[in-house]
């Protein structure tokens, strides 16, 4: 009886079961690189949605100590934050500025000098645009409703990664 066609199909078993393996591993290392970079974005993404809301509470601050001096005279908690609401389209802001401007969809830009902080005005475009709107709630207004939502493509998918959260007049 002659062995070496045995021996062959064992072979063949043998290449196709290593290959099973090998392309299950490679499937899986693709699928964990694609799961990170999904992560990574989303928290960058969070991180740009609280900044965005930790931006108007400055604001809000800023103006609730304004009014509370009478500096200038009139002044109310609600000064520049009533041009963003979701109506009108929504605003942005950059991280060092105390003025809210109408939102164009421009994307973040990362500045090159070594700076950390995303603005609209210095570098590189990335791949996040971050809207806010304000829409105050109640007669007074009691307070007011603020979303942010930072918006990015990625492999011809749109993302949202919406944050919300309500201001009231001096609230610290």
């Amino acid at each position: 009886m002659d062995s070496r066609g045995f021996t062959f199909v064992e072979t063949l078993a043998a290449l196709f079961v290593i290959m099973v393996g090998i392309s299950s591993f490679v499937t899986l290392i693709n699928q964990t690189v694609s799961y990170t970079k999904t992560s990574s974005y989303n928290l960058i993404a969070a991180y740009l949605g609280k900044e965005g809301i930790e931006i108007v509470k400055n604001i809000r601050d800023s103006n609730f100590l304004k009014a509370y001096y009478d500096i200038p005279a009139g002044s109310t908690w609600l000064d520049g934050l009533t041009s963003c609401q979701s109506g009108s389209g929504g605003c942005q802001i950059d991280y060092d500025s105390w003025t809210l401007t109408p939102y164009t969809g421009a994307m973040l830009k990362l500045p090159d000098t070594g700076s950390k902080f995303y603005n609209y005005s210095d570098g590189a475009d990335t791949m996040f645009a971050r809207r806010i709107t304000i829409d105050p709630v109640g007669a007074g207004p009691d307070y007011l409703h603020v979303e942010v939502d930072v918006t990015w493509s990625e492999k011809g998918r749109s993302h949202v990664f919406p944050v919300q959260d309500n201001l009231y007049p001096g609230s610290w």
